[in-house]
């Protein structure tokens, strides 16, 4: 008899008298995600059936999930097709994810709400211990708005190249993925007892945004400093050093982003440097 044709046939016994024949082809179609695009098979072909069974392996090089269908055509000589699929093979993750690009992004100086909504505004200086005038909880110490930190990473494969259906409900990488260092001093100037200066930051929820397997992690426009006004702070005027580490990314398929900084043993995968800010301690009320 024939084998079957066009059937999901995995729970059928094996027909050990299919031997000496191999496929006449091996296709593969896109499932999902839907508007997608369909990645490479590549498949080590092991030869002819023996005993019903023919193990090939094979590797797909994107996102989502694929059907499979194979055909061995003219069985037996008798003109027939057999065919068979496998509708759903995957899901297919990436094999890791790499930093394309950094921006390290300005410091500035404010003194009120109203100043942070002016594009580029800055002032030259600003003082330790000093918040916003209208709004006492945020410190008067911000990202220039038309730079703000930023790091672009990409899904890749385990041949280094971009996975572009690393999207949409393939994409897994929430805010809770990125695990970042909130700074709390001075990473250069020491203060009058020898100690780093201590500061104080609020780093917002970060914009966190995918197109085609590249993934954009923008820091929150609302994120805010402010060096305590403190003994340790009285030193003269100096230009601040705020670093932004990032410890980990890696998505909730454990998937990891490979280390950018250089140092595999400073337990970072990268440190963004905004470009500072004048500092001063002497402040006076009248």
């Amino acid at each position: 008899g024939l084998a079957d044709e066009g059937e999901v046939f995995t729970n059928n016994a094996t027909t050990a008298n299919f031997t000496g024949l191999n496929l006449t082809s091996l296709t593969h179609m896109l499932v999902e995600p839907s508007t997608g695009v369909l990645g490479d098979l590549t498949i080590s072909d092991s030869g002819n059936f023996g005993a019903g069974v023919k193990v090939d392996t094979a590797t797909y090089d994107e996102v989502g999930i694929i059907s499979l269908e194979a055909l061995t055509e003219n069985y037996l000589t008798a003109g027939a097709n057999i065919e068979g699929n496998t509708p759903y093979v995957g899901r297919f993750t990436p094999h890791h994810f790499t930093v394309k690009s950094v921006v390290d992004g300005d410091l500035r100086g404010t003194c009120n709400v109203d100043d942070l909504q002016v594009a580029g505004f800055d002032l030259p200086f600003v003082y330790s211990g000093q918040m916003l005038s209208d709004a006492l909880a945020t410190g008067a110490l911000t990202y220039l708005n038309i730079n703000i930190p930023s790091i672009v990473i990409e899904a890749r494969n385990k041949n280094d190249k971009l996975t572009q259906n690393y999207f949409d409900d393939f994409f897994k990488l929430p805010e809770s993925s990125f695990v970042r260092l909130i700074p709390t001093a001075d990473t250069v100037i020491p203060g009058k007892d020898g100690n780093l200066i201590n500061l104080q930051a609020d780093l917002g929820t970060p914009e966190i945004t995918v197109s085609a397997g590249e993934i954009t992690y923008l820091y929150a426009e609302s994120d805010n400093f402010v060096y305590l006004h403190e003994e340790n702070s009285e030193v003269n005027e100096f230009t601040s050093s705020i670093d932004l580490s990032m410890v980990s990314i890696i998505d909730s398929d454990d998937v990891e982003t490979l280390d950018y900084d250089g140092d595999d043993l400073n337990g970072l995968i990268l440190t963004l440097h905004p470009d500072g800010k004048l500092i001063r301690f002497g402040r006076a009320q009248l």
